[in-house]
């Protein structure tokens, strides 16, 4: 079959077309350059390729070295032929640089975007699937860049709630109903700092880290009276005093 098909490109008037080759260049950052022949109009299939004059091949891609200028050539089951030049540039690095506000009891939460830059422009951004930077939302957003070369970034970037309902009250007697104070929503805040004063605002109680429910007790192990007491939570560290649940609780015997 293959010297069937040499043989009607020999006996074939030969016809060369300049330009007629509709290409696309990609070398995207930490990834591998290519050029690829989207198509030929001039030429009927199958076709052959030849990269920087060398051997026909049927690949319709090639991967360079190094950026540059790169001859292709190709020609057609008619015969004809077709030739252009690519020039393949690096995309430089897409740049995302931005500062998140999770949301409070006092204030929403946002994603200020400070720089989106690099790629080949113009760039394209998508906020959950929707162009531009608008659709932000509580919990996980999933930020696309695309330059023109279709190069991309992803990133993941969370605005964490740190608003929650706690319960409000304990009753420590052992009866197996709200004992503790349980605060579900600590357990995604391994920095959690809580404080719990009295009515005269001395510190009965804290904890750092990974909560345990409290038990009603001080730090030293003494049962607390019954009584409200005044409790701050601090989900992400007792450095971070925006991010602050406050309130009373009340501790029955």
């Amino acid at each position: 079959m293959r010297i069937l098909v040499s043989l009607i490109w020999a006996l074939l008037p030969l016809v060369s077309f300049t330009q007629q080759i509709h290409f696309t260049t990609q070398w995207c950052y930490n990834e591998f350059p290519i050029i690829r022949i989207d198509s030929i109009p001039s030429l009927q299939k199958p076709i052959l390729y030849s990269y920087e004059s060398g051997p026909f091949t049927s690949d319709s891609f090639y991967i360079p070295n190094d950026t540059g200028t790169y001859h292709i050539e190709a020609v057609g089951f008619n015969g004809n032929t077709a030739n252009t030049d690519a020039e393949l540039v690096q995309s430089p690095p897409i740049i995302l640089l931005y500062t998140i506000t999770n949301k409070t009891c006092g204030a929403e939460g946002s994603i200020q975007f400070t720089q989106i830059s690099g790629g080949i422009e113009p760039l394209e951004i998508y906020t959950n699937n929707q162009l531009g930077t608008d659709n932000i939302r509580d919990g996980n957003n999933i930020i696309y860049i695309e330059d023109s070369k279709g190069c991309s970034l992803r990133e993941r970037i969370t605005i964490k709630d740190l608003c929650f309902d706690v319960f409000t009250g304990i009753s420590p007697n052992g009866d197996g109903l709200n004992d503790t104070w349980v605060i579900e929503e600590l357990d995604d805040y391994p920095d959690a700092f809580i404080q719990i004063r009295n009515r005269y605002g001395t510190v009965v109680y804290s904890s750092e880290g990974t909560y345990t429910p409290w038990e009603g007790k001080s730090n030293s192990g003494a049962e607390l009276p019954s009584g409200n007491y005044i409790f701050q939570i601090f989900p992400l560290g007792r450095s971070e005093t925006d991010a602050l649940i406050d309130g009373i609780i009340t501790l029955v015997r």
